[in-house]
């Protein structure tokens, strides 16, 4: 039987090209635009002269000082971000990894998963577009073809029929604001949830509290079935 080959890990050069990537694209998504902000601090966290490299390479696009990523560089970073963002949350709510652990962790599965394994990985957790830390994660295509071969570990609420009970994992808070009210009245990772009904909104008990809201509510609610 052929076996089809691994995907081959990135070399040095082709690590630290990643690794500055990925710096300047949370740059971007934190505001900064101009070289000026960028530069100093992609070259202190990654390597001396990586900005300049990826910007002679023709990855990065300088159009009257702003900082923008060529289309090679968009796919590239997509995909590492993508990955680390998995991976945070598989460290985070699957292997119960402390916080101060997590991004030295996924800093180095960024490099090497697979996109076979990085798919499996997403599927294994209900396909999650936030990672523990608030960010966004990229979609891919098990997202979009909606892929379920293998069994997801995680489940949005949305998704559990009456009667059903689990444990909720972590809750998409800065997608849905209304959730931090709900933070408050006990909805919290590590609690016990039971669906009293599923319309014409959601009625869930925890702890001693039954609380009611509407589908995109549940939706953003991911939880470990019991």
């Amino acid at each position: 039987m052929s076996k089809k080959p691994m995907t081959p890990l990135p070399s040095e050069q082709e690590e630290v090209r990643e690794e500055g990537l990925a710096d300047i694209y949370e740059c971007l998504e934190e505001g900064l635009t101009s070289r000026d902000q960028i530069e100093p601090l992609v070259n202190e966290k990654v390597r001396s002269g990586v900005f300049a490299d990826l910007a002679s390479a023709g990855l990065i696009l300088l159009e009257g000082g702003a900082v923008s990523f060529s289309p090679e560089a968009t796919r590239v970073v997509t995909s590492v971000i993508r990955r680390k963002r998995l991976a945070e949350r598989l460290l985070k709510d699957i292997l119960n990894v402390a916080d101060e652990f997590i991004d030295p962790e996924a800093c180095q599965w960024e490099h090497t998963l697979s996109p076979e394994v990085t798919s499996s990985i997403c599927t294994l957790l209900g396909h999650p577009s936030q990672s523990p830390f608030d960010k966004l994660i990229p979609p891919g295509e098990c997202c979009h073809n909606g892929t379920q071969t293998t069994a997801p570990i995680l489940s949005s609420l949305d998704k559990m029929d009456r009667g059903e009970e689990a444990k909720i994992v972590y809750l998409l808070s800065a997608k849905n604001p209304e959730l931090n009210r709900l933070l408050a009245m006990g909805l919290t990772p590590g609690s016990t949830i039971k669906v009293i009904q599923r319309f014409p909104t959601f009625v869930v008990q925890v702890g001693q509290s039954q609380l009611a809201f509407d589908e995109l509510i549940a939706g953003s609610i991911f939880v470990h079935p019991l």
